[in-house]
């Protein structure tokens, strides 16, 4: 809803930062003011003639935390990659999208693709071979869209 609201007055300017990186510093933002908003904790632990104490084990800082970084940046990819593949999937063949997808996206192995879809085994590769860089031209420019690359 943030960005929602944020939107109609968002000017890009790719000298600044990067749309995604500016959506990445958004959402932190969000979580903040999240985590600010809530309850603060209740003490636990008391020491003799000391100030209630939060528990060592809660101050431990998450090493998992350094990971967010690159979930963000696995969560944008796959948002790029799904993106193009619903642009390509627009501009060929429902046939030759589901043997592209099968074989580069799925991973699965061209004679078992030309066997399930009955089709030649040599038709799966040229399809690849085809739209291998169709799919590369548009990721890069959805990437030079918002100012990734």
């Amino acid at each position: 809803m943030s960005v929602a609201r944020t939107m109609p007055d968002f000017q890009y300017d790719p000298s600044r930062c990067s749309f995604k990186t500016w959506l990445l510093h958004l959402t932190r933002r969000r979580i903040a003011d999240h985590f600010r908003r809530r309850l603060p904790r209740q003490f636990t632990h008391h020491s003799a003639g000391t100030e209630p104490r939060t528990p060592t084990i809660e101050r431990v800082p998450d090493p998992s935390g350094r990971d967010l970084d690159t979930i963000w940046e696995t969560e944008w990819r796959n948002n790029l990659v799904d993106l193009a593949l619903n642009r390509l999937k627009s501009h060929v063949s429902p046939i030759h999208f589901q043997v592209f997808y099968l074989v580069v996206v799925k991973q699965s192995p061209p004679r078992q693709v030309a066997k399930a879809l009955k089709v030649n085994q040599g038709l799966v590769y040229l399809i690849k071979h085809r739209l291998t860089p169709k799919f590369k031209r548009l990721i890069l420019s959805l990437r030079r869209q918002i100012g990734e690359a």
